[in-house]
């Protein structure tokens, strides 16, 4: 049996808007080796994908101020303190899609790369939307850790809906498709006309996603944090090593960030679009709308 997302139906034209809900700070050397100890910003990318018939569809939510809420208190606290978070009520990704003129009711789907507070912080403001994350963070939001392991592992629960795992499906439980990518075959067809391909990215945390975008005027891959800077996917940089205290599987979070250089090496035309790398966001941004 084929593939779903493989027919040879013409793909549906969709727009694609790449959003920054907030932003934090942290030490540029931890994202690339060789580079100084100095704090630089990083964005907080959130995709706005509007389908033909499926409608508004978002990669992922963003920072809101509910951060701020939830690291009051220690050992939340520490999560404020190691990346301090700036974010106002107009530059979250409800009050950025409700300004492009779609109630954030009307979001039909999320696609959450994984559930660390700069993918998740706007969740709750859509309250109508399905969530499609990884078998892996799906488990993590049933399993519903205490507030010193959740720290540790990068997640606030109190970001999370209420009935989130109701609202939930996991990728892997979506048809099989095929992504006419080199290295990276396989995904699971969001829609089941192939424009959207959740593509499992491993590594950095429990069921990590990208999304491939493959109706717009350019395809763009929209990778998360799979890799952190521009550099993993232009050169094949790793971060610093002290990362793999922060990563689910360091050997796969190698792994992956060389074969998202190989891809990209292999498919310049291609889009490759991490959540905290700003020269490649801008570069996205231009080619989407035709100047570059």
């Amino acid at each position: 049996m084929a593939d779903a997302g493989a027919s040879a139906g013409p793909t549906p034209r969709l727009e694609v808007s790449l959003l920054v809900a907030g932003s934090c700070t942290g030490p540029e050397r931890l994202t690339r080796p060789h580079a100084r100890w100095r704090r630089v910003e990083f964005p907080a990318l959130v995709a706005l994908i509007r389908h033909p018939e499926a409608g508004a569809i978002l990669f992922d939510t963003g920072y809101t101020p509910r951060f701020h809420e939830e690291t009051r208190r220690f050992p939340a606290s520490l999560y404020a303190r190691l990346t301090p978070v700036t974010v106002g009520p107009e530059d979250t990704a409800a009050a950025q899609v409700a300004a492009a003129g779609i109630a954030p009711e009307e979001v039909a789907t999320v696609v959450v790369s994984h559930l660390h507070a700069d993918h998740v912080g706007g969740a709750r403001d859509f309250p109508s939307a399905r969530f499609v994350l990884g078998r892996g963070a799906l488990e993590e939001v049933a399993t519903a850790p205490g507030s010193r392991a959740a720290v540790r592992h990068g997640l606030l629960p109190g970001l999370l809906p209420d009935d989130m795992a109701a609202r939930a499906v996991a990728a892997e439980d979506l048809p099989a498709a095929r992504t006419g990518l080199p290295f990276l075959p396989r995904g699971h067809d969001l829609l089941g006309d192939g424009s959207l391909v959740a593509v499992p990215l491993t590594g950095h945390a429990p069921g990590h996603l990208g999304l491939l975008v493959r109706g717009a005027p350019r395809e763009v891959f929209l990778v998360g944090d799979a890799t952190w800077s521009s550099r993993g996917v232009t050169h094949g940089e790793f971060p610093h090593p002290l990362v793999r205290f922060l990563s689910a599987d360091w050997r796969a979070y190698r792994r992956t960030t060389t074969t998202l250089h190989a891809l990209a090496r292999a498919r310049p035309d291609l889009l490759i679009v991490p959540s905290h790398a700003p020269d490649l966001i801008a570069r996205a941004r231009s080619a989407l709308a035709g100047t570059a």
